[in-house]
């Protein structure tokens, strides 16, 4: 969603970002779909394509919060523009459920609301290995994330 006002502080933390560091790796690709930040992305149709994680893809990382977007549009990442996707690093994403401190991570393919978001439920629908949780929280947090692909 585009951010319609501005303050001086975030007020927490914001789905996407990633704590840069050495180790960190982030690919760029192009949207087939609309996407939001800090969503899991698969392969999209051609090779340097990329769409929201769904059920019988290939988690190729998650998609990265980045201000070169202009702030009046529909969702963050429109169908055609460049995508910065983190293969591996600490991203900050919302999880579904509650999760624990150092659990391991997976990225929700089910279709609805929270399909592309962190869960630590393995067995609904094959969901996608990506890493580990870094913080715990409940429904809605936006939690720190180690991505390991």
């Amino acid at each position: 969603m585009a951010q319609l006002t501005h303050t001086q502080y975030s007020g927490g933390l914001l789905a996407g970002v990633v704590s840069e560091s050495p180790l960190t790796k982030i690919d760029s690709y192009v949207a087939e779909g609309a996407l939001s930040f800090g969503l899991g992305v698969q392969q999209g149709t051609a090779d340097l394509q990329v769409e929201l994680a769904a059920a019988g893809g290939k988690l190729l990382g998650i998609a990265v919060r980045d201000h070169k977007y202009a702030n009046d549009q529909a969702t963050d990442i429109l169908d055609g523009q460049g995508v910065a996707v983190l293969t591996k690093g600490v991203i900050t994403g919302e999880i579904t459920g509650t999760v624990a401190k150092n659990a391991v991570a997976y990225i929700e393919i089910t279709a609805g609301a929270d399909q592309g978001k962190f869960t630590n439920l393995p067995d609904t629908a094959a969901n996608l290995l990506c890493g580990k949780f870094l913080q715990g929280g409940v429904d809605g947090d936006i939690v720190l994330i180690e991505i390991e692909l």
